[in-house]
Order: C-alpha cells, then sequence, then structure tokens
C-alpha cells in the first residue's frame, strides 16, 4: 500500500464516496472512526484531504466501511467507483453443511430447554418438600 497525501481530485473522491457508504451504513463518523481503529481527527484528516494516510489507516477505514482490502488505493490511484460487490463465493456453505450447523443448534437450543425444565422441577419438588418457613429450613418454632 501506498502513504497518500495532499488534497487531489482523487482524495475529494475518496471523501465523497466514504460519506456516501458511511450513510449506507447508518453510522456516525465516532462510529467509523471506533471501527476503523483511528483517532477521529485522523479520520477528519482523511476526510479534509490534509496529511497522509497510513497503510494501517487504510486498511481500518476499508473494514469499518465494509470495502475490500485495496479499494482505498484503487480510489487514490484513480478508479472512480464505489467498490464491487463482495465476492461471496467464500462465503458460501453446501446444504450438507448448513442442515449439520441447524441440526447443532437444534441439538443446543433441546439440551438448554431440558436443562430450563428439569431446573423448574427440581424447584418445584424442592418448595414442596420443604415450603419456606419449615423447620427443616432452620426457620420457625426449635425443637427443644
Amino acid at each position: 500500500m501506498t502513504s497518500y497525501s495532499g488534497r487531489a481530485p482523487a482524495r475529494a473522491r475518496l471523501a465523497e464516496l466514504m460519506d456516501e457508504r458511511r450513510r449506507e451504513l447508518r453510522l456516525t463518523w465516532d462510529e467509523v472512526a471506533t471501527r476503523a481503529g483511528i483517532h477521529r481527527e485522523t479520520l477528519r484528516q482523511i476526510r479534509n484531504g490534509t496529511g497522509s494516510i497510513r497503510p494501517l489507516s487504510i486498511t481500518g477505514l476499508e473494514d469499518a466501511l465494509g470495502w475490500p482490502h485495496g479499494h482505498i488505493d484503487a480510489i487514490l490511484g484513480g478508479a472512480a467507483g464505489a467498490p464491487d460487490e463482495p465476492d461471496v463465493t467464500a462465503q458460501t456453505v453446501s446444504w450438507d453443511e448448513l442442515l449439520e450447523l441447524i441440526e447443532d443448534a437444534r441439538a443446543t437450543n433441546d439440551r438448554l430447554v431440558y436443562d430450563a425444565l428439569m431446573a423448574v422441577k427440581r424447584l418445584r419438588d424442592a418448595r414442596t418438600a420443604r415450603p419456606l418457613g419449615s423447620p427443616e429450613q432452620g426457620r420457625g418454632q426449635s425443637t427443644g
């Protein structure tokens, strides 16, 4: 990655595209800065086209805005548009894998529901066996 500085047309275009993307994601500039791992002042300088943009800031901004890595370099190098749609092929799973994930989630849910029902049953059994205030709990009348 390259370090860019100066208010050139490409920096103005970057600021426009960043603002468009921020609005699409319904983020504030503070949220963008936080997600990017940069200071608000650094983000302001990048948006205003002053100072240089360090490689880590570029990567952080791309991540924060959901852009593919290298997109800011492409804009600053003269590319005009918004990023291409992300490559979703890396995120696809087979039907068998999806069914297995669903079955695992259901089994986990079933175990949690069973555990919760058993806990309720134990509480009811304990309450029935020893009502609150009973001598067995150390409350009430003493023997003797």
